[in-house]
């Protein structure tokens, strides 16, 4: 091949757009303009298909729009190059025997016809096609040579260009379906209660202050959490949720802005925090009650400043980075008993979203049920289950101390454990629902005050999601006492 200075420059125009084009229809149009301008060819295509066959683009460039001409040669031109894999190219059309009886050939004039395949791992992936009418001899083997290496070139990058276009497709409907499960559509209520967390979740939406969700465990606070992110300006940045309720100070603090090596025995290597992590994006911070004083500290100067220090690093850093925090405590009263900051406290407090237990919005148990019923239908294989008026009447009128969580659990046993597409009260098998307890808390007859201790107990105990901690806490009692008052229980049978 003979690399004529205007071949090199076509190269040159090929490459730059090669590097720079990544949609792939038009990265087809610009390499077909650039070579046609090169040969000075007067009407062309490019046509290419995936490895499945499946996509197809096609690409038509003519000085006088009349493309839709090339049909009958095209077609015939294409199926040789294709069948053969090798590159086809015709001084006269009009004397050639390979386009004997042509028609078009004759109607309009063509003459010089070239065309090379478009190939990846020697398949055939389509053609680059070029005539001309009005000269003779217009295309000779240079004219093959320059554009088999500009095909060879260009089928890698469409290619490429294809799986960018698949790639940005697929996470596009990924994001949907991201925004589609975590959008207010998938937090189920009808309840007036209900209503007013759905006004204040749409106010506090693009607010971007830190947001405050308190509610009893198995409300569904998390989930509020990934509504409020991925319906706000920040949805295509990255949502983290860290629970603080069983880390230690040290671990929790790297956690949240990460280390250093050598910051501490079996800091091995840098590690970088939630923080750094979410950069742009929402933090939820779970059970925020049980952060441990130093760590409230270091949260309170991120969120005054949006600046914070890796463990053992003496480099400040800053983030943009939401804060979502979420709790099933009374947060005055751990403030007043000086378990949490103040400040803190009413630097989170900015905005508050308080979610209703199950138990004081019992209208909406019939939705509940029914979205868990589809959902776990679903996954068990089951299709258009339904559950008897009976079995939600029972639903309706049972107490819920695990809340959404609970009730989502009784609708899962309950399919796994169905013989039929009708769910029925004996199916649900509430009677083990009230994890162990039940035996003693329907002793109200027993007029002792001992019995009477036990079941407050095991009512708190509920109340805090079986936390002893928390029930600690909130009985102002000691760990001890509580344990001998379970070391009691378990002796009479009661799994605690």
């Amino acid at each position: 091949m003979k690399l004529t200075p205007n071949y090199i420059n076509s190269l040159v125009s090929v490459s730059r757009t090669l590097l720079n084009c990544k949609n792939p229809e038009t990265l087809f149009k610009e390499i077909l303009d650039i070579s046609m301008k090169t040969l000075k060819a007067e009407r062309g295509f490019l046509v290419y298909s995936d490895e499945e066959g499946k996509k197809r683009f096609r690409t038509f460039s003519s000085e006088d729009d009349s493309a839709a001409n090339l049909s009958e040669i095209s077609q015939s031109a294409v199926e040789m190059v294709i069948n053969s894999g090798e590159p086809l190219l015709t001084k006269d059309a009009g004397a050639d025997p390979r386009f004997t009886g042509r028609t078009s050939v004759i109607l309009h004039g063509i003459r010089s016809v070239a065309c090379v395949p478009l190939k990846k791992e020697d398949k055939v992936r389509g053609v680059i096609y070029m005539d001309s009418r009005g000269v003779q001899d217009l295309f000779t083997w240079d004219t093959i040579n320059y554009l088999t290496l500009v095909s060879s070139y260009a089928a890698l990058a469409i290619d490429n260009a294809l799986d960018l276009d698949n790639l940005k497709a697929e996470n596009q409907r990924l994001s949907g379906e991201v925004h589609r499960s975590y959008g207010f559509s998938e937090i189920i209520g009808e309840s007036a209660s209900m209503k007013r967390v759905y006004d204040m979740m749409g106010k506090v939406l693009d607010a971007d202050l830190p947001v405050l969700i308190t509610g009893e465990s198995g409300t569904g606070k998390e989930l509020v959490a990934r509504a409020i992110h991925y319906n706000s300006y920040r949805k295509n940045k990255p949502f983290l949720a860290l629970f603080c309720g069983n880390l230690s100070p040290e671990l929790l603090e790297s956690e949240l802005f990460g280390h250093v090596k050598g910051a501490f025995t079996g800091a091995i290597a840098n590690k970088i925090g939630m923080v750094e992590q979410a950069e742009g994006g929402t933090l939820m911070l779970d059970e925020i009650a049980d952060l441990p004083p130093p760590i409230q500290t270091k949260l309170l100067r991120f969120l005054q400043e949006s600046e914070y220090r890796p463990v053992g690093g003496n480099i400040t850093k800053k983030a943009d980075v939401r804060i979502l925090a979420a709790t099933n405590k009374d947060m005055q009263l751990e403030v007043s008993e000086k378990r949490f900051r103040a400040d803190l406290y009413w630097r989170l407090k900015v905005l508050t979203i308080h979610l209703p237990a199950l138990n004081d919005r019992r209208g909406d148990i019939p939705l509940l049920t029914a979205f868990f019923l589809k959902k776990y239908g679903e996954k068990a294989g089951k299709q258009n289950l339904t559950m008897t008026k009976e079995a939600v009447k029972m639903f309706e009128q049972r107490q819920w101390p695990g809340n959404i969580r609970e009730l989502e659990n009784a609708v899962a046993r309950a399919v796994v454990f169905s013989q039929s597409n009708i769910i029925s009260k004996e199916t649900l098998m509430l009677e083990e629902e009230d994890f162990g307890f039940k035996k003693i808390l329907d002793e109200e007859g027993d007029p002792t005050l001992k019995a009477a201790i036990k079941r407050h107990v095991l009512k708190v105990l509920k109340q805090c999601d079986n936390n002893r901690s928390e029930a600690v806490r909130k009985m102002e009692i000691s760990r001890r006492y509580l344990y001998n008052i379970l070391e009691e229980l378990r002796a009479e049978g009661v799994e605690v």
